[in-house]
């Protein structure tokens, strides 16, 4: 399914979004997987709006979705019901940590994110 994807190490944002439906596809549905994993992605650009353009306002609140390196992680739905069924306000998570970071403001969540893939760098 990656074929050479991988082989420059650069991966955008948009490539891993593009990625992550080939995989949903090739992978989860064609397999039969679809009742059983999801697909959660992570970019060092990841934005929560996939037109969202670059050198656009910034947005502290996507951070919420940022890593210091592209990942694509795959969820048992099992483990995710449960999550959500054990949290008073499983549905609220998300409006409330971009509402944080937003707090935080931009300059913060940049110069955190800079540190991780600085010491991933030294490593």
């Amino acid at each position: 399914v990656l074929g050479g994807t991988l082989d420059n190490g650069a991966l955008g944002w948009r490539e891993l979004i593009a990625l992550s439906w080939k995989l949903q596809a090739e992978v989860i549905v064609d397999r039969g997987h679809a009742e059983h994993l999801q697909i959660v992605l992570f970019h060092p650009a990841a934005t929560h709006s996939t037109y969202a353009e670059a050198g656009g306002p910034a947005d502290a609140g996507d951070f919420t979705i940022r890593s210091p390196h592209p990942v694509v992680q795959l969820l048992r739905e099992v483990d995710v019901l449960e999550g959500v069924r054990s949290h008073p306000d499983a549905e609220g998570i998300p409006g409330r940590n971009r509402v944080r970071l937003r707090g935080q403001g931009v300059a913060a969540c940049e110069e955190r994110l800079m540190r991780c893939i600085a010491a991933g760098e030294e490593a």
